[in-house]
């Protein structure tokens, strides 16, 4: 089976970035995630995972978001996007801390950073939903 459509999205526009599944139902979600056992009731799934190759080094993929057509809500599309944001944040060793969400904040502090990351990925999702058919 495969998905409606597949496109990448990158938190920081370059660089690391995540693989972005749209299902027709879960179905098809729960035959290509074999890594864990996603139930009937999916509405959505974000893996992130580090990938390396002996010839390539590590890999820029951070890992895949998946959702299914009939269930693409923003609450959900925000949980995936989050989730895939937290990961991406492990990957480069971004910690939140108490400095950080109180006051005025820098541009690049880690709460800034995240944000900034969240929507950059929304926006290339909407853009996508939309370039695809999967939002009309």
């Amino acid at each position: 089976m495969k998905p409606i459509c597949t496109f990448r999205v990158y938190p920081k526009m370059r660089g690391l970035y995540y693989e972005v599944y749209v299902w027709k139902n879960s179905k098809g979600l729960r035959k290509h995630v074999t890594w864990c056992k996603p139930g009937r009731d999916c509405k959505g799934l974000c893996s992130t995972f580090t990938c390396w190759s002996v010839k390539k080094g590590l890999s820029r993929k951070c890992g895949e978001i998946h959702f299914i057509d009939k269930n693409l809500g923003i609450e959900c599309v925000t949980h995936e996007l989050e989730h895939a944001v937290l990961g991406w944040a492990r990957r480069n060793k971004i910690k939140l801390n108490e400095e950080s969400s109180s006051g005025m904040m820098k541009a690049d502090c880690p709460e800034e950073r995240l944000c900034y990351a969240m929507g950059r990925m929304a926006a290339q999702v909407t853009n996508k939903f939309f370039k695809y058919g999967v939002w009309k």
